[in-house]
């Protein structure tokens, strides 16, 4: 055992016993046949560290070989900090004479050749070297070509100035260089080849879910848009496209570059996931693990960039990668996992995709830091092949579960409105027969009670019972009511949408009952906003159900069929309301009056029609009444056609301009001293005299004056007022 010992010890401790013969022998790379193609000459360099940065060529070439050290031994213990020269000896010992070339990587270098019957030549190269201060062929930018004659001899050296703190690379090649200007040619076909094809898939895909988002409005297109040009980023980068057609004359922002590209394409990957699910709704607990990790990310990245700008150290984000990306993989295998656990069918096509990029990029990865740390040498653009592969495969996957959440939505948005329909249908039934029912035995008891006062108790506890009954369905009616308020909440534009397109307005919206006949519609076709206000036949259950129709319509005409003229509009929805209620074969008289913009801010330019409401625009302290059309929408019909004005109204550059849409149930509501009108002039007055007011004091001025106009009196109408500054 003690035998055993002692060997392992000296096992252990020769490769330390031997790391100190780290001297450069001086060996000459010697050329003994023309057969030979390339050379790892790592085992040739010797190299020496330029710890006072000043040393020169001249400086250089007097140092005795016994101050270099081994290349071969020493690579991975060299300080990035300083200046290096290596130096290399080859000696031709063929009789044939050819071109060769020495390469290696670096921020910078320079390559001096020194033959014995010639000058010292110069050549400059290097990843951040400009394009413009090299001579030789930009993809080559640390390459120096020489004629070597038959038993000619020659010294190369090389300056190396490493800048981003990572290890000086261990690739040093010997080359004839009619062989690598041929496999360089090669490679540049085929890079453009495939690069060409998988950019153009991840554009086509970029402008494809960008146009959807800007139809659908949803932000899961958007987030994914971001997200694929992102990954269109990176991989320019990572092939190079980037530094060779870009930026070739900046070289010292592709760090920038890089790093931006990975923490885009992670960010909007969250982001898409979260809005693709509605994590915040539907799963709260990842959704938060998901946001810290989005926070978490965007500190780091803050943290690189300030290293980047204050350090130059390109390799904290490589060292900070190998630490993030199994983070980053063990959170996304959890969110994988709940998805695939809670989410049901949607989550296949997400789940497949994402374990498509999630093995090729850890192989990916994995690659990289070994190959840039010197512990593996292969062919780098197989794995990035193999890892934008994983790309493809995972768009086809995530572009299936799109199609597929897009159909599901629609499915649930018609059942939800066939739902309502029909119970704003059973509602009415079910009110009309409590009605009937309830008139039928008050007049059986007051028969039963003029004849017989001794089932005077009796007769009152059956109308107790029919009382409880009475308002147990009414009670069920409202709750009923109350549900489809919040659908046709839902249906009414949000404030957050409306805001996108016009970033300064107020809704002033009171319904008399639980539901409205009252609604407005607002969307956005091109540079053309559409906004209307409508006032339905009736109010409560009624309305409610006519201003669904007319919502329906509206979306119809404007958002699917892209018609932005507000008479036209108005055309289509006249023909479409009494197609749907069968006007021409019955006697319902059903409509609504209405008033429509379309506001173009590019052209300065307001085009307006209305159905019996009117638009009012105050401007330079004046107020402008644009009456309607005296038809309203749908109902009798006895013209052959039903024509709509169209007004347009031009923009003043500068100017501010206000845009008052409402229907007649302000005006109309009773209230005062006398108990009177409120009237469309004093209206008016109280729009022209708020218009100059932030529009949330307008909107708490229309309140305040309604309450004081009302007092103790009934609501009687809906009322609706949308209030838009405009300044072009």
């Amino acid at each position: 055992m003690r035998y055993l010992f002692l060997i392992l010890i000296c096992v252990v401790c020769t490769p330390l016993f031997a790391q100190k013969d780290q001297i450069w022998a001086g060996d000459t790379l010697f050329i003994t046949s023309t057969n030979l193609k390339s050379v790892d000459a790592k085992m040739y360099f010797g190299i020496v560290a330029d710890t006072s940065q000043h040393l020169t060529i001249e400086k250089v070439q007097k140092l005795p070989d016994n101050q270099y050290l081994s290349l071969q031994k020493n690579l991975q213990n060299l300080n990035s900090k300083y200046i290096h020269w290596a130096k290399i000896i080859i000696q031709n010992r063929t009789e044939g004479a050819d071109v060769w070339s020495v390469q290696t990587w670096a921020n910078f270098t320079e390559f001096y050749v020194q033959k014995p019957d010639s000058a010292l030549r110069m050549r400059k190269g290097g990843t951040w070297r400009k394009k413009s201060e090299m001579e030789n062929n930009f993809h080559h930018r640390s390459r120096i070509s020489f004629h070597l004659k038959p038993q000619e001899t020659l010294t190369v050296y090389v300056k190396i100035h490493q800048v981003d703190q990572f290890s000086i690379s261990s690739r040093f090649n010997f080359s004839k260089d009619s062989q690598e200007s041929s496999r360089l040619k090669q490679f540049l076909i085929e890079r453009n080849l495939i690069q060409g094809i998988f950019q153009g898939m991840l554009w086509i895909m970029i402008v494809y879910n960008l146009l959807v988002f800007m139809s659908v409005r949803d932000r899961s297109y958007l987030y994914y848009a971001f997200y694929l040009a992102g990954a269109a980023l990176y991989f320019s980068f990572r092939t190079g496209l980037i530094s060779e057609y870009v930026i070739y004359e900046i070289p010292q922002v592709l760090p920038y570059i890089w790093l931006l590209s990975i923490v885009f394409t992670s960010l909007f990957y969250y982001l898409f996931t979260r809005a693709f699910f509605d994590t915040a709704l539907n799963f709260p607990k990842l959704d938060r693990i998901i946001r810290i990790w989005i926070g978490c990310k965007i500190v780091i990245t803050l943290f690189l960039f300030l290293s980047l700008l204050l350090f130059t150290n390109s390799k904290l984000q490589l060292d900070l990668g190998v630490i993030l990306v199994p983070l980053e993989g063990i959170i996304g295998l959890y969110v994988l996992y709940i998805l695939g656990k809670k989410a049901g069918k949607l989550a296949t096509f997400f789940i497949i995709g994402n374990l498509s990029l999630l093995l090729s990029g850890l192989f990916y990865t994995i690659t990289l830091n070994l190959s840039l740390n010197g512990l593996l040498v292969r062919d780098e653009d197989f794995f990035v092949l193999l890892l934008e592969l994983g790309i493809v495969i995972e768009m086809v996957f995530f572009s299936l579960g799109l199609g597929q959440r897009m159909e599901i939505n629609e499915r649930d948005k018609r059942s939800a409105q066939e739902g309502l329909i029909v119970q704003l249908r059973e509602n009415q039934l079910l009110q009309e027969k409590v009605n009937r029912e309830l008139e039928e035995k008050v007049r059986e008891r007051t028969f039963q009670l003029s004849e017989k006062n001794e089932e005077i108790v009796r007769q009152n506890e059956e109308i107790g019972l029919q009382k409880s009954l009475i308002e147990k369905k009414n009670h069920n009616i409202t709750a009923s009511i109350t549900y489809a308020k919040r659908i046709q909440e839902a249906m009414l534009p949000k404030n957050e949408q409306i805001r996108q397109y016009l970033p300064d307005f107020f809704v002033f919206f009171r319904p008399r009952d639980i539901v409205s006949g009252d609604f407005y519609f607002v969307e956005k076709i091109d540079s053309t906003v559409v906004v209307a206000v409508a006032d339905c036949t009736g109010h409560g259950v009624p309305g409610a159900f006519m201003s669904l129709i007319g919502n329906d319509l509206l979306n119809e005409i404007v958002s699917l069929g892209r018609t932005i003229e507000p008479d036209q509009i108005l055309y289509q929805l006249h023909r479409r309301i009494r197609q749907a209620l069968r006007q021409a074969q019955n006697e319902v008289r059903d409509g609504m009056d209405i008033a429509v913009c379309s506001i173009n801010l590019v052209e300065a330019q307001i085009q307006f029609a209305g159905a019996k409401n009117p638009l009012v625009v105050v401007k330079n302290g004046n107020l402008e009444h644009y009456k309607g059309s005296l038809m309203p929408i749908g109902g009798f019909q006895k013209e052959e056609e039903r024509i709509f004005a169209k007004q347009t109204i031009n923009l003043e550059k500068g100017v501010e301009t206000m845009l008052y849409l409402f229907t007649d149930g302000f005006q109309d509501q009773f209230g005062g001293e006398n108990r009177q009108k409120f009237m469309l002039k004093n209206f008016k007055n109280l729009l022209l005299n708020m218009h100059t007011l932030p529009l949330e004091k307008q909107e708490n001025t229309l309140l305040t004056t309604f309450e004081n106009w009302k007092n103790k009196t009934d609501q009687i109408d809906d009322i609706l007022v949308f209030g838009i500054r405009l300044l072009v």
